[in-house]
């Protein structure tokens, strides 16, 4: 039975960061340029969960075998394979003995870069490991920082890895100067753009402002919303509302609204409604806390929104002099920002710019996605 590659498919499946996430896109992109490539490969998942029928129907198509690892060890599925590489899209800890090589996609260093945030408590969908952590870290900061450099390395050392970003390399050999001797690769992030008919239709008759992933507490939209609160009581943007997926309901996130007429729960939104959301939108705001890529702002650019945006982690190298930068823990800065993306000759730049480095960030995604899949298939020679 034995396959060059088995590939982690479960890693695109629903997670705490919700059914559609970052991740689960990066490893399927990955997953069509390995078949596009012809690579020897069987992949896994787990049938309680979600799958993209897509990916289904590629792997059915191309006579790739799926294996279903509900209720079963995954060490099982790897003895019966015997892959020469096992690979997963996510930047977890796998140790499957003697013979089996493991290769990991690093995607950020969260665990150790993200900030103490007394508001995460705020998120309804705040995990629990991330509430104990704000808890416990300014108590016992020193404590806290080396227990997690010493859990997170402690599977690193042993597993060979990407990164999908300089900024990610780079912060690897300031937190780990024990990788200054290994040669950490980068391949940024694959394209998430997918060319698709989208309804013509305006998807609201006023302007508005778009944030994403509002449940999740890195992600920071709390703070831009006070922000927003703050110009709508002194009277500034009239008419203007703000759009945000990922909650269903305000509720999801604690706080005493004193305008909730001008925010709009969407929930969670499929691929052709967010690219409508992103392109009808009259600016986009990414108040994120920790990045290891940062797909969102690069989307907006697409339709040439203008964007602001945090500037921390690989936000600065994805998005370059195409957005507006500000402190994503300072409530008056954002607000400052959203207030400059109304100017018509800001607005005009960065539409300019934006979309120049969408085509340079999209040019250097599909180049690291191609070799990405070859460097994968190389290491299972």
């Amino acid at each position: 039975m034995g396959k060059s590659i088995l590939f982690d498919l479960e890693s695109t499946q629903p997670s705490v960061s919700g059914k559609r996430h970052g991740g689960g896109i990066y490893g399927e992109m990955l997953f069509r340029k390995l078949v596009e490539l012809k690579a020897d490969m069987a992949a896994f998942y787990n049938s309680e969960k979600w799958l993209n029928p897509d990916i289904r129907h590629l792997a059915d198509e191309n006579g790739i075998e799926l294996f279903d690892v509900k209720g079963k060890p995954l060490t099982q599925l790897v003895s019966e394979i015997a892959p020469k590489l096992f690979y997963s899209p996510k930047g977890d800890e796998y140790d499957f003995g003697p013979g089996v090589r493991v290769m990991i996609t690093l995607h950020g260093l969260r665990l150790i870069e993200l900030p103490n945030d007394p508001l995460m408590r705020r998120y309804k969908d705040a995990p629990l490991t991330q509430i104990l952590k704000n808890i416990v870290q300014p108590l016992f900061p020193r404590l806290v920082f080396r227990y997690n450099k010493k859990r997170f390395y402690s599977y690193l050392e042993y597993l060979e890895f990407v990164v999908v970003s300089e900024h990610t390399a780079y912060s690897l050999r300031q937190f780990f100067p024990e990788t200054a001797g290994r040669d950490i690769k980068v391949f940024y992030s694959p394209s998430t753009t997918v060319v698709m008919d989208l309804d013509p239709a305006k998807v609201a008759d006023y302007p508005y402002f778009l944030m994403v992933s509002g449940n999740r507490s890195e992600k920071n939209v709390l703070r831009a919303i006070m922000a927003f609160e703050r110009l709508f009581e002194a009277g500034l943007l009239p008419g203007f509302k703000v759009h945000i997926t990922g909650i269903s309901s305000l509720k999801d996130i604690r706080h005493k609204y004193r305008y909730p007429e001008r925010f709009v729960a969407l929930g969670y939104v499929d691929d052709s409604e967010l690219q409508r959301q992103y392109r009808d939108s009259y600016g986009f705001i990414y108040p994120t806390l920790n990045e290891g890529f940062g797909y969102p702002p690069v989307e907006a650019m697409r339709y040439g929104i203008p964007v602001a945006a945090s500037a921390v982690c690989s936000i600065p190298e994805v998005c370059g002099d195409a957005v507006l930068y500000f402190n994503p823990m300072d409530v008056a800065e954002i607000g400052t920002r959203i207030l400059q993306l109304t100017d018509p000759d800001i607005r005009r730049r960065l539409t300019e710019a934006g979309k120049k480095r969408y085509r340079h960030i999209t040019d250097r995604q599909n180049s690291d996605l191609e070799g990405l899949a070859r460097h994968i298939i190389d290491k299972a020679r």
